[in-house]
């Protein structure tokens, strides 16, 4: 599924990762201890996170998730062989809508209060990534993580099957060491320490920037930017954008409707990473994108925005298209 912004449809027979209903006493032990307040009461589960404490294929009360209370304390995670001695890493904790698995916590149910994903407690959480219906993880090996819906290949582990509890995204793991993450809608991307791009999942709109719009089960790198070292990388529902460490350059492709590439057209697609030339020689420093339209930030501090103008998400008066990027000069000429 790629052509809508919800991401709100359901799996084809044989998507999921069924939990069978089984209601006999050794289940149900199974589930209480799942919530146990013991932070320690957990075990090792095979090719998931490496505090994970249930698989996937298992009864249907597991959970790798736990409300902190005041009767229910959580200890944050503490200094790993994955971690730095003197730094930790972070605590991931995720809430809302959970009916693809993409609150990590073992369950497709959706939570009203932030849940602690017990399954990253041996994990050094560095950066944390949310699509329509997944979510993304880095860690401080660079190693990335993600679950929830794999429909499109979204979540790169070579298949479409969904996941609910993270799990490493292997074929990265032979790569350079990734330092960004992100993720749009339906698709995926990574940026590693030598400024590699990868991307991955739904390739409509030719979003992944591989010169076509067939999908991706698994990483791979966009070799049209190969010796153009990027810094960073923003994904929309149908385009991404990504700036160069060295001049500050924005490159964008994908979706041309309504000016969301940016290159001053409104039909068609762009298939490979593409220089906004109408930025100019502005040095950019931070980039940003979301559903249909997209922004950046100069080194002067001068705002671009660019895309679909519905809404005045470009800080315009009333709706409109725009399909080259505008600065919003009023901001600094007060």
């Amino acid at each position: 599924m790629d052509s809508g912004d919800d991401g709100r449809g359901g799996p084809s027979p044989g998507d999921y990762v069924h939990f069978p209903n089984n209601n006999n006493n050794n289940n149900n032990n199974s589930h209480n201890n799942s919530r146990s307040r013991n932070p320690n009461n957990h075990q090792q589960s095979t090719n998931t996170a490496g505090g994970c404490s249930l698989r996937e294929q298992g009864d249907e009360g597991n959970s790798g998730g736990r409300k902190r209370s005041a009767e229910n304390p959580i200890d944050c995670p503490s200094s790993s062989g994955w971690c730095p001695l003197d730094d930790p890493g972070l605590a991931l904790w995720t809430w809302g809508r959970g009916e693809d698995g993409q609150l990590g916590v073992g369950e497709v149910v959706d939570e009203d209060e932030p849940v602690y994903v017990d399954s990253l407690r041996d994990v050094c959480v560095r950066d944390v990534a949310c699509g329509s219906g997944h979510t993304v993880v880095l860690d401080g090996e660079g190693v990335v993580y993600t679950w929830g819906r794999g429909d499109d290949g979204r979540l790169g582990h070579s298949d479409n099957a969904w996941k609910y509890v993270p799990r490493p995204v292997l074929s990265l793991r032979g790569s350079a060491m990734i330092v960004e993450i992100t993720c749009g809608s339906y698709h995926t991307a990574a940026v590693s320490s030598t400024g590699e791009l990868y991307t991955w999942g739904g390739g409509m709109y030719g979003k992944l920037g591989h010169n076509s719009e067939n999908g991706l089960y698994r990483p791979k790198r966009v070799d049209v930017l190969l010796g153009i070292p990027i810094r960073s990388v923003a994904c929309g529902s149908r385009h991404t954008i990504a700036v160069t460490k060295n001049t500050g350059t924005v490159y964008s492709w994908g979706d041309k409707e309504n000016g969301v590439a940016g290159h001053g057209d409104r039909e068609g697609h762009q298939y490979t990473p593409k220089i906004i030339e109408s930025i100019g020689n502005e040095y950019v420093t931070d980039i940003s994108a979301c559903g249909f339209h997209s922004g950046c930030i100069t080194r002067d501090g001068r705002l671009f925005t660019w895309g679909e103008g519905w809404f005045k998400r470009l800080v315009l008066c009333s709706p409109l298209f725009v399909s080259q990027k505008l600065a919003l000069n009023l901001l600094f000429d007060r």
